[in-house]
This record gives structure tokens, sequence and C-alpha cells, in this order.
């Protein structure tokens, strides 16, 4: 919208100075100080009433001169519009968002014939948008969102022959578009979200082929999408999430060449991705979390090439990861996860070299975890919990020197961790819970210095934990509970400062507690119940506040914790 709000950018600029031109005319200073009567924060703003009103805060005069632009954005006025506002009829520009301007817009903002830009958005405006809005038939730019606005859109926005931009987002408006809104040609933006239509979309908004954004989010609307769609060779963004819409996406979306964003989440959509939305050519952006879809698209060569974005989880989508998934080198995001994918990951997946963020989490995935996935150099986070994957833990993952997550549990996965993976030192949450992995955990897990979770329990391990667990001196929560590990506690536990959770029960360790677990000043919950443990309950520990301390099924005695 550069071309509508450009020579309007300088906030305070004043053609008309004092003793060279003339003065505003009367019914411009009367309209001026009617708008201040009804603000405290304009009365001080505007405190100097016999200065030269050209001179004001966000006024801008012509030499004739005639107020042509008010911006008042952003500076915390409350107050309403006063209906002698009307009579600034050389106005251009009147910008008052993000504010706190309440109460009734006045019909006489209808008498500004030659406005060009109204943005009343993010303030407090109720009651209906005026009819007499219309009357403005050199607006371009009209943007009411985020208020209290109420009633239905006004038929007369039809007469807006010039408007280019119109956003209704968020206000308590209902009922249909009014079919009038086809005669906006030169329309390329329009977005009612949170509008309640509780009504199917209509396709004659299809018919604006200037269109390139459409935002109906949270707008109640029913029934399928419409074929029509496909009419629209200049939609970019289209976002309809958060609807009640049906039936299968249409392969007509594969029609629009200029289509970047694709938003259909939280509606109860059906049926597989359709192929053809692979044609999309520009297409980087596609969410369709929470539907009832039920397979992917056919993955290939020069098929969804742009794509960074793929969000599709909570779904019902079934069969393999095809293994044209690699070819879609752009993207960054994969979120597969709560599906019913089964098959194993494909070896392709290590081409995706731009991923940062993978989630197949919580579905019926099988096989080994592909070694090519320490190709990845990128992610950030790998999610691959909740599924039938077995097998080692790739060596390879531990040169992913910028994971941060890596959640791995629930699955069948068997085998030592690898001592490569003490080369993740941006990891901070590492779950590998509920596997069959062991026996040993190497020592370079204490290398992970930035770690703050870590979750072991319900495996294989056995043998002792490693000396260096004292270095993970950012971790909160250290669970090992259901293994095999043995031998004496490791004496630097007491390092681990900011342990809040600390779970090594039902093992076999032996040995005496550590004094300096007793000296870890937010640990709340200690559970070391269902060892060899023996000797005295060090007296730090057993005077610490603990929320939840459980040391039965050992052989300690001393000190009663609970006293």
């Amino acid at each position: 919208m550069q071309n509508i709000y450009g020579f309007h950018c300088l906030l305070f600029l004043v053609i008309c100075r004092t003793g060279v031109c003339q003065s505003l005319p009367k019914t411009e200073v009367d309209a001026l100080l009617a708008f201040r009567e009804l603000s405290s924060t304009l009365q001080t703003l505007w405190a100097d009433v016999d200065s030269d009103p050209c001179q004001w805060t966000g006024l801008l005069c012509n030499s004739s001169p005639h107020i042509v632009a008010i911006d008042l954005s952003g500076r915390a006025i409350e107050g309403k519009i006063p209906p002698a506002l009307g009579s600034l009829t050389q106005l251009v520009r009147l910008n008052l968002t993000s504010n706190s301007f309440y109460g009734i817009l006045p019909i006489e903002l209808g008498n500004l014939l030659l406005l060009q830009i109204l943005d009343l958005s993010t303030n407090s405006f109720s009651g209906p948008i005026p009819d007499s809005i219309g009357n403005c038939s050199n607006m371009a730019l009209l943007n009411l969102s985020w208020n209290s606005f109420s009633g239905s859109i006004p038929a007369t926005i039809g007469d807006l022959q010039h408007l280019q931009y119109l956003c209704l987002d968020y206000n308590q408006l209902s009922g249909p578009i009014p079919t009038e809104i086809v005669r906006l040609a030169n329309l390329t933006s329009l977005s009612i979200s949170g509008m309640m239509i509780n009504d199917t979309i209509p396709e004659y908004i299809f018919n604006l082929t200037s269109l390139t954004l459409f935002s109906a989010t949270a707008c109640s609307l029913i029934g399928s999408i419409p074929t029509s769609i496909g009419n629209c060779p200049n939609l970019t963004y289209l976002t309809l999430s958060n609807n009640l819409l049906t039936g299968e996406i249409p392969p007509e979306l594969g029609r629009l060449s200029s289509l970047v964003l694709l938003d259909l989440s939280v509606n109860t959509l059906t049926g597989p991705i359709p192929d053809a939305l692979g044609d999309a050519s520009n297409l980087a952006d596609f969410f369709a979390a929470a539907n009832y879809l039920t397979a992917l698209p056919a993955f290939g060569p020069g098929r969804f090439e742009s794509l960074e974005h793929l969000i599709l989880p909570s779904n019902r989508l079934s069969g393999s990861i095809p293994e044209g998934f690699g070819l879609m080198q752009r993207l960054t995001t994969v979120m597969l996860s709560r599906n019913k994918l089964s098959g194993p990951i494909p070896a392709s997946i290590g081409q995706l070299r731009a991923v940062t963020s993978l989630d197949v989490s919580y579905n019926n995935l099988s096989g080994s975890i592909p070694a090519s996935i320490g190709n990845l150099t990128s992610l950030v986070d790998l999610h691959l919990h909740a599924n039938l994957l077995e097998g080692p833990l790739p060596d390879g993952i531990g040169n992913l020197s910028s994971l941060q997550t890596l959640w791995l549990y629930q699955n069948r996965l068997a085998g030592s961790v690898p001592a490569s993976f003490g080369g993740l030192r941006q990891l901070e949450t590492f779950l590998l819970h509920n596997n069959l992995l062991g026996p040993t955990l190497p020592a370079e897990i204490g290398q992970l210095s930035q770690l703050t979770s870590l979750y072991l329990n319900q495996n294989n391990f056995s043998g002792p934990l490693p000396e260096g667990l004292g270095s993970l001196t950012r971790c909160s929560i250290l669970r090992a509970s259901d293994n095999q590990f043995s031998g004496p506690l490791p004496s630097d536990l007491g390092g681990m400062t900011q342990l809040t959770q600390l779970d090594l029960s039902r093992n076999r360790f032996n040995g005496t507690i550590p004094n300096g677990l007793g000296r870890i000043p937010l640990l709340y919950q200690l559970d070391l119940s269902g060892n060899l443990l023996s000797g005295t309950v060090p007296d730090d520990l057993a005077r610490m506040p603990l929320f939840s301390l459980d040391l039965s099924d050992n052989c300690l005695w001393g000190i009663n914790p609970f006293d």
C-alpha cells in the first residue's frame, strides 16, 4: 500500500506557515476545537488554542489552507469523534489507529468526499458502520479492524469504487457479505476475520479478480470451499482457518500461481490433499492442522518446490511418507504429528537441508531412524516420539549442532546412546524415556551444558550414572527411574544447582546418599525409592522443605525426613 500512504509519511509536515498564507476557514477551526473538547488527551496535545492549527501535532495543511490529513495514531488518546469533523471537507487522510476512541461513528463522516484513507483500527468504536460511508467515493483504504462495530456490512460499501484495501477484522459484525462488494473492481485486500457470517463462502467473492488477500478466519463459515476460488489469478494470501468448512480441498487451488500462503486450519475438511495443489508453484506456507484430511499429496519433481512450511498435525493422514518428500528443498518447518502415518521415515528426508523443525510424532511410523537425518544440520527441533521406531540411534544425530529439542520417547529404540551426542552443545530438552535403550549412558552426556531436561526413565540402562552429570548446571529435571542403573550415586549430583525434580527410583543404586543433594536450593521433588541405598539420610536433605520426598524401599536410617 505504499502508493496510498506515500505522501502522508511526514506526521508533522506543515506547508501552511503562519503569516505566509491565509488562516484556516472557521468551520475547520471549529471542527478541530469540537474534536479537542471531547478528549482530555487532545486538550493537552493541542494546548495552545491561539496558535495556528496547522502547527498542531498530527495535522497537515495544504497551501489554501485546508486540513488535508490528521494522523494521531498510537498516542493513547481517549475520546469520541464529533459530528463536526464532517466539516473538514478537504480531508484526504484520517488515521486514528491504536488509541482509545469510543462511541459511534457520526454519519457526517460521509461528507468527507475527498477522503482516501480512513484508519480507525484498534480502538473501542461501537455501533453500526454508517451507510454514509459509501459517499466517500475516493476511498482507497478503509481499516476498521479491532473495534466493537456491530450490525452488518452496509451495502453502500459497494459505492467505494476506488477501494483497494478493506479490513473489518475482529468486530461484532454479523450477517452475509453484501453482494454489492462485487462492484469493487480495484479491491486487492479483503479481511473480515471474526465476523459472524454463519453461512457459506459466497461465490461472488471470487469474481473480484484483483484480489490478492482474502482473510476470513473465525467467521463460522459452513459448507465447502467454492471451486470458483480458482478464478482469482492474483490471490496471494488465503486464510479460512477456524471455521466449520466441510468437503474436500478443491483442486482448483492449484491454478493460483501467485498463491504464497494457504491456511485452512481448524475446520472439518475431509478427503485427500489434492495432488493439483502442487501446481501452485509459489506456495510457501500450507497450514491445514486439525481437520479430517486422509492422505498426503504426491510430492515429486516440479511440485511444491517453493514450500517452506508444511503444517498438517491432527488430521487422519494415513499411508507412508513418500520418498519424493525430500525434493522440497526449501522446507524449513514440517509438522505431521498426530496422524496415522505408517511405514519408514524415508531416507530422502536427509535432503531437506534447510529444515529447522521436524515433527512426525504420534503416528505409526516404523523401522529405524535413517542415518541421513544426520545431514539436517539446520535442525533446531527433532520430534520423532510416540511411534513404532526401532533399532539404534544414528551416530550422525550428534552432528546436529544447532539442535535444541530432541524428543525420541515412546518408541522401541535400542542400543546405547552414541558418544557423539556429546556434540549437541545447544540441546535443551533430551527425552528418551519409554524405549529399550541401553546398556550404557556415555560420559559425554555431561558435555550438554545447555540441557534443562533429561528423561532416561523406562529403558534398559545399566551400570553407573556417569560422573559428568554434575556439570549440567542448567538442568532442572532429571528422570532415570525404571532402569538397571547400579553403583553409588555420583558424588557431583549436588553440582546440578538448578535441579527441581530428581527421580532415580526403581534402579539398583547402592551406597550412601551424597551430602551434596541436600544443598540443591531449588529441589522440591526427590524420589530415590526402590534402590539398595544404605546409611544415614544426610542432615541437610532431611531438613529441606521438599514438596515430595520418597526414600522408601531402601536400607536408610537416621533422621526422619518427614519431621
